[in-house]
């Protein structure tokens, strides 16, 4: 894969660890929060955040909602991580209280993490104490899935990363990239491309239509004239004693065959006719002039 990025920001460990297993599925570059530039981040297609749920917050929403309005054209994903093990109805309270108005279309996705009380700060560590108190106090009949992992995990160490949690984000995101193959900006050239050689076709068809169209027309138009010209016309012979003057005088040929049929063919005129040439010009002065046809063509 390529062409994403995975930002992330990790209190304790869980986080980044997760980062890191996206990293090596994905390909994509891996950066902190804290050192990611938004001029390097919209460079890429795709970011996913990677953050530890704290206190009903995931770290590192503010860098989006901050900057979303330069990332809200992109493939945005958030990873969440935290102690509890998966809930849907509270991480859907997570999401309800993390991406809302602009960040409400953003996919979210859970991790589970790691709990380690003597990595905490006194202020974490002191917190959870008095959580821990809190839920005691309750029937533990009664206890949400994330109070019974609190009051489990109570003195212990606990790893609850697991790879298999990456499995949903890793699916969505292998679909999401194969739908935005197809709209890279060299496919986008090569369909523009496609788009108008068709209309180049299409043109192209059209005018031969209409150019074939024109010959046609023209052809009927020529063979009605040389019909009306030339009735009788056969084989290139004007074989219509009647027509074949009035050729003879505008082309000084026969419908341009320079060959008549018979004698007659010059209504009588050319009693002297032989071997195409008049021996009695002066007397045929419609056909001639001199000793030619007034086309030039002797006769």
């Amino acid at each position: 894969m390529g062409r994403g990025i995975i930002l992330y920001q990790s209190k304790y460990g869980a986080a980044r660890k997760y980062a890191g297993w996206l990293k090596e599925a994905t390909g994509f570059e891996a950066v902190e929060v804290k050192q990611a530039e938004i001029g390097e981040v919209i460079r890429y297609d795709v970011i996913i955040l990677c953050g530890g749920i704290y206190a009903s917050g995931i770290a590192g929403i503010p860098f989006l909602r901050k900057h979303f309005d330069r990332l809200k054209e992109k493939q945005v994903m958030v990873f969440a991580v935290g102690a509890s093990p998966y809930d849907e109805k509270a991480l859907e309270e997570v999401k309800t209280v993390n991406l809302k108005g602009e960040l409400a279309s953003i996919p979210l996705y859970y991790g589970r993490g790691m709990w380690d009380e003597e990595k905490m700060t006194w202020k974490d560590r002191t917190l959870c104490r008095m959580l821990k108190k809190a839920v005691a106090k309750k029937d533990p009949d009664t206890y949400e899935p994330w109070m019974k992992a609190l009051m489990s995990a109570d003195g212990k160490q606990c790893d609850w990363t697991d790879r298999s949690y990456l499995e949903a984000i890793l699916k969505d995101l292998k679909k999401n990239l194969k739908k935005m193959n197809g709209n890279t900006p060299l496919n986008r050239i090569r369909d523009e491309r496609q788009r108008r050689d068709e209309m180049k076709k299409i043109v192209a068809g059209i005018l031969a239509a209409v150019i074939g169209v024109s010959v046609a027309a023209s052809g009927a138009v020529k063979a009605g004239n040389r019909q009306e010209a030339s009735a009788g016309w056969n084989n290139g012979i004007c074989v219509n004693s009647s027509v074949c003057p009035n050729h003879h005088n505008n082309t000084g040929d026969c419908a341009g065959t320079g060959t008549c049929y018979t004698d007659s063919d010059h209504d009588g005129v050319c009693d002297n006719y032989q071997n195409k040439i008049c021996n009695n010009a002066e007397g045929h002065h419609m056909h001639h002039q001199n000793s030619g046809c007034r086309g030039g063509r002797n006769r």
